[in-house]
């Protein structure tokens, strides 16, 4: 409803419910009143912010385009963005590669380089979904921090799994192989 109010160019006439939630019309009485508001403070306004508006002045192109901030900048954190996003990317393009020689050719150093590149990509991945949809401003400060915990130990827990499948069972490879041969 307050879409169409916007798209219908008559947002003058749009209000919002407060119980509701939802944006309706107004009563053609609210509607001249509002009218006759919204004209009384434009011509305030415009008064107004020709008595308080400065004489121009020049601004050099260096002022002009000057960076600034609206939030306190995390200057502490040494960490590399950028390179951790690309190590991320070669391991995703890595795993192309590494999954199929795993099964292909199964033997126990590909299938270690298979549980720990499919340990570190599925780490990052959970990772990244938890801190971007698990976040303080929603959850508060302890669930997100309890969540990104349970993060580490899920991927503890399936290296562990994939090492002893590797060490002490069939191995990863020979077990997809009798896997896709049932």
């Amino acid at each position: 409803m307050a879409l169409s109010c916007l798209l219908r160019g008559s947002v003058s006439v749009c209000k919002v419910q407060p119980g509701l939630g939802i944006a309706s019309r107004m009563s053609p009485i609210s509607t001249f009143a509002y009218d006759k508001l919204t004209a009384v403070q434009k011509r305030n306004s415009s008064e107004l912010l020709k008595k308080l508006s400065p004489p121009a002045q020049r601004v050099s192109l260096t002022d002009a385009l000057r960076p600034f901030t609206t939030t306190s900048v995390k200057h502490s954190m040494g960490s590399d963005h950028g390179r951790m996003w690309s190590l991320e990317k070669y391991l995703s393009a890595s795993m192309v590669v590494v999954a199929p020689l795993a099964v292909a050719f199964p033997n126990i150093l590909f299938d270690l380089i298979f549980a720990i590149a499919t340990t570190m990509h599925v780490h990052w991945g959970v990772e990244a979904v938890v801190v971007d949809y698990v976040r303080p401003i929603i959850f508060g400060k302890f669930i997100p921090k309890l969540s990104v915990m349970l993060v580490y130990v899920y991927s503890i827990l399936l290296l562990f799994g994939l090492l002893n499948l590797t060490f002490r069972g069939k191995g990863i490879g020979n077990s997809v192989q009798h896997f896709w041969s049932i």
